[in-house]
């Protein structure tokens, strides 16, 4: 067999499996919203959470983690009046998994303003999101990322 034989067929061959050199996966626009009623708001220390924090070797109870399909942009309500500083989103492949801190383009904050803040999962992959919020310093819209406190449980919610 000649050099571009071997090159059609192994052309071919990724064709067939599924891979080309550019990604396949759906990626269209799609989003959608948490409203304020399904996350945990705590108006005093002006901290947010998307959901309850979940056990995950327990049944599920309450508001689950919201779905984030890839391409998918959700904007999390709390209408505090104040920017948030989002600190790590918090990724699970079910609905109360275990909980990874994203990495990369699977988290994209696209907006953030006094009402709400967006966040887009920009891959190919399928994921649950639970993210945690804070006052920004100073509320000045700017400051350090937040670091969750690990000694509060995962992500730093209060169980």
């Amino acid at each position: 067999m000649t050099h571009g034989a071997w090159v059609l067929l192994a052309a071919l061959g990724a064709v067939l499996a599924g891979c080309s050199s550019t990604s396949t996966c759906n990626r269209d626009a799609d989003a959608t919203t948490v409203p304020k009623e399904q996350a945990v708001i705590d108006a005093v220390h002006l901290t947010y959470l998307s959901s309850p924090y979940h056990d995950p070797a327990k049944p599920l109870e309450g508001t689950p983690y919201a779905h984030f399909p890839a391409g998918r942009t959700i904007t999390f309500e709390h209408d505090l009046g104040i920017m948030l500083l989002p600190g790590v989103p918090w990724l699970a492949f079910s609905d109360h998994g275990s909980l990874a801190p994203s990495a990369g383009n699977e988290t994209i904050l696209e907006k953030n303003d006094e009402n709400s803040f967006a966040i887009k999962n920009d891959t190919c992959s399928e994921f649950y999101i639970w993210v945690r919020a804070d006052r920004m310093p100073d509320n000045s819209g700017a400051g350090s990322p937040n670091i969750p406190d690990e000694s509060a449980g995962a992500g730093g919610a209060q169980p």
